[in-house]
């Protein structure tokens, strides 16, 4: 459907002058004067960059002299009955001269050609300015907004033949000639076009002609059909190292199916988001064929499929740590990845692999295996651990996703450095569904996430009773305006339960904590919760965590942040709050680069225990707390 040869672009309902002025700021004036209804001459009305050049021409090289603050800027006239519209120029003309210098005579005319053309808009299309130009004062401008125009006739055509109107038009004889109804009209004719049948093109535009002498105007809606058509067949050029086969399942419609253009940007952005190219142009024909077939070429262009990343951090609790990683996205030529990484600190060392097949058995599937070996030493405890598993995940739509399959883990776990070690053979099920509306995963402004996992656990050693983890979290975002300040309010939660058995009897890996750089900052990596007597962190079998943070930037690429967290992990089944959360509370800068903000964050606890927590926290990483 194609829609370029409209007078005017679409515009959404105006409560208000400013913003009917915004919609036709952006339109392309069309509107035909016919100065004498019985000489019928018809002369085309000045479109806004020919009325803004004779604008320039006219006042040119006048000689300003120093203003008087006695005469007033604009005056308005023949308003008098029309209040509303009187108020809300004088409304829009003071909030945009603010701070205008008093000699500007460019923006001075920009502003006040502005107004002219959005009385057009709004039916008056008699309203003009004369400059009046005193020598006291550089300008001074009195506007004159005319009769308010009326729709004399309506008439509509497809294919120049014309036909008959439509009861639900939503604009009628006898009504004022507003630009806004007749865009919405010529949009919702589109619409209900575009429905009916499978045309090649199809072009709606509108024309209107002027009676000055009668104060109205008639509309012509010309609706263009092309012949109609049906996707044919679709050949790839340029993506020679990946399969056809896998190019063919990103096509989202079967050859046959009724033409629909929309359908074209579906399928460049099923290339794009593959991950695969780095662009990827759509070649369709002039018309269809004999068969009423079109046939399209998709020209690719292939991107590297190998990528390797580093990384590095530095928390106070935990020191400094480096992530890299390897990764193939196009594995055996149908978009597997193959990925590797490595990462390395004072508390977890863990060597990782995974690979993962799209279009598993369905085209929203995709297969996932993995493999990891770590070992991870902090106060709560000593851990060596061997993990496989794998998934299936299922894309239910572009952003929500499940997820479910089956993990092997066998873990070695010392407590403390007086008890031995024991051995779990951890039989999992992971399951999760997720939700992703932000609108950037590293520094989002709007939207929300949120994840639902369960995750069953049976020990095939016997050292452990089966147990059963759920865990529930999101974040939601709030953009507070468009400002230089950017600023954006964040706010974070998760609970979490342990069900099926007591807590001592849960391998301390696998029960909930808290504390640290991603939950509740200003307390060291899990220490915000119970303890031991030897000041070791116990864990629990139920979780608690929230955060609120205010972000806003002080450049452009540098930005603030203030924030608090809370949480705590507790002993029984569900979060018992009669034992307290615990608080911390910080500022952090960011520095924003082109893949994402850099933070520091420097926290501390506000109901601090005396011996057992520092005066502060440091923390330094990629993106975003959450």
């Amino acid at each position: 459907m194609q829609r370029d040869n409209r007078n005017f672009p679409p515009a959404t309902q105006a409560k208000n002058f400013i913003d009917q002025l915004i919609t036709l700021s952006l339109a392309k004036v069309t509107l035909y004067h016919v100065k004498q209804q019985v000489m019928g001459r018809i002369f085309s009305l000045m479109t806004v960059g020919l009325f803004f050049g004779l604008f320039l021409c006219l006042f040119i090289g006048v000689p300003f002299s120093h203003a008087e603050d006695d005469l007033p800027l604009y005056s308005l006239k023949n308003l008098e009955d029309r209040p509303a519209l009187k108020e809300s120029i004088r409304t829009y003309i003071d909030e945009k001269y603010t701070g205008l210098e008093e000699e500007n005579l460019p923006r001075a005319q920009a502003l006040f050609l502005d107004i002219v053309t959005s009385l057009y808009a709004l039916g008056y299309y008699d309203a003009y300015i004369e400059r009046v130009r005193p020598e006291t004062r550089p300008y001074s401008f009195t506007i004159y907004p005319g009769s308010l125009y009326s729709i004399s006739s309506i008439a509509l055509k497809r294919n120049d033949a014309s036909v008959p109107i439509p009861e639900d038009l939503e604009i009628d004889a006898g009504e004022p000639l507003l630009a806004e109804p007749v865009l919405k009209t010529q949009e919702n004719l589109a619409d209900k076009e575009a429905d009916t049948g499978c045309p090649y093109s199809l072009t709606v535009s509108h024309g209107v002609i002027l009676d000055e002498n009668a104060k109205d105007g008639s509309v012509t809606l010309q609706i263009d059909r092309g012949p109609e058509a049906k996707f044919g067949e679709v050949s790839f050029e340029g993506a020679p190292s990946v399969k056809e086969s896998y190019l063919r399942k990103l096509v989202p419609y079967k050859e046959g199916d009724c033409w629909q253009p929309d359908r074209l940007e579906k399928l460049q952005t099923a290339y794009l988001k593959s991950g695969l190219f780095s662009s990827a142009d759509i070649i369709k024909p002039e018309k269809p064929n004999a068969d009423s077939k079109v046939p399209l070429l998709v020209r690719l262009k292939e991107r590297a499929h190998r990528s390797i990343k580093l990384g590095a951090s530095y928390y106070s609790d935990e020191g400094p740590g480096v992530t890299a990683g390897w990764k193939h996205r196009n594995f055996f030529g149908s978009a597997e990845e193959l990925s590797v990484d490595l990462t390395i600190s004072f508390l977890l060392q863990e060597l990782s692999t995974s690979f993962a097949k799209p279009f598993f058995l369905n085209k929203k599937n995709t297969f996932r295996a993995d493999a990891s070996v770590a070992h991870e030493d902090t106060d709560a405890y000593e851990e060596t651990r061997l993990q496989v598993g794998s998934y299936i995940d299922r894309a239910f739509s572009k952003d929500t996703k499940g997820s479910t399959g089956l993990a092997l883990e066998i873990t070695r776990i010392q407590e403390d450095e007086e008890d031995e070690e024991t051995t779990f053979g951890l039989v999992s099920v992971p399951t999760s569904f997720t939700q992703d509306k932000r609108d950037d995963s590293l520094n989002p402004h709007k939207g929300f996430q949120w994840k639902a996992s369960a995750t069953p656990y049976f020990d095939a050693l016997g050292e452990a009773s089966p147990f059963t983890k759920l865990r529930l979290g999101g974040s939601t975002y709030f953009d507070l305006g468009d400002s230089s300040f950017d600023p954006v309010i964040a706010v974070r939660a998760a609970v979490g339960s342990i069900l099926g058995t007591g807590r001592d009897d849960i391998p301390r890996s696998k029960r909930f904590f808290t504390g640290g750089g991603g939950s509740v900052r200003g307390y060291a990596y899990q220490e915000a919760g119970p303890q031991d007597s030897a000041g070791d962190p116990t864990g629990g079998r139920s979780l608690i965590e929230m955060s609120a943070e205010f972000r806003f930037k002080v450049t452009e690429t540098i930005g603030a942040v203030a924030f608090v967290d809370a949480g705590n992990v507790y002993e029984s089944l569900y979060p018992d709050l009669k034992d307290g959360l615990f608080v911390g509370a910080g500022v952090g800068a960011r520095y924003y680069t082109g893949f994402g903000p850099v933070r520091l964050d420097i926290g501390v606890p506000v109901n601090k225990r005396d011996e057992a927590d520092s005066a502060f926290q440091i923390y330094i990483s990629l993106g975003q707390a959450f």
